[in-house]
């Protein structure tokens, strides 16, 4: 969605929720369910918050569901959409991971329209960090091109 690379305008709300299965010939498969909000605030500002369960973890044969991660980010866009090229929007965020050190991490993501309800998208990832000074996860560059059948998206 755009609100994925932009930020959603005050008073809106979106809430995704994913399931992800990968299957193994050699072992069970695994199950990832994902909640994910976005709250749009005031001046051009967006409250993120996100939560993973997971069946399995990486270290352990057992296998149950449990609680692995939640997350909790910032947003800000400098300017209006369409207002400066590529519609930049800063990011920062924080991850506590079950299990696992706590990340946080701080990312640019840029946005455009292509033509009518058709968007292009950018994220820079920027490492995250688990303790002062430790780097535990490299620059990631992510793109992609959406479409939409609502006539009133931006």
């Amino acid at each position: 969605t755009l609100g994925s690379v932009y930020v959603q305008p005050e008073e809106q709300f979106e809430a995704e929720f994913g399931w992800q299965q990968e299957a193994f010939a050699s072992q069970p498969d695994q199950h990832e369910f994902n909640q994910e909000m976005e709250i749009g605030l005031p001046h051009r500002w967006q409250l993120n918050l996100e939560s993973a369960h997971r069946d399995f973890r990486e270290d352990q044969a057992k296998r149950h569901w449990h609680h692995d991660s939640a997350g909790l980010g910032l947003r800000y866009a400098p300017a209006d959409w369409g207002k400066l090229p590529l519609n930049p929007t800063l990011g920062v965020g924080w991850k506590g991971n079950s299990g696992a050190s706590d990340a946080i991490s701080g990312q640019l993501l840029l946005a455009t329209e292509l033509s009518p309800r058709w968007h292009w998208g950018a994220t820079v990832l920027q490492p995250r960090c688990s303790q002062l000074g430790s780097i535990v996860g490299a620059s990631n560059v992510s793109s992609t091109v959406s479409g939409s059948d609502r006539r009133d998206v931006m």
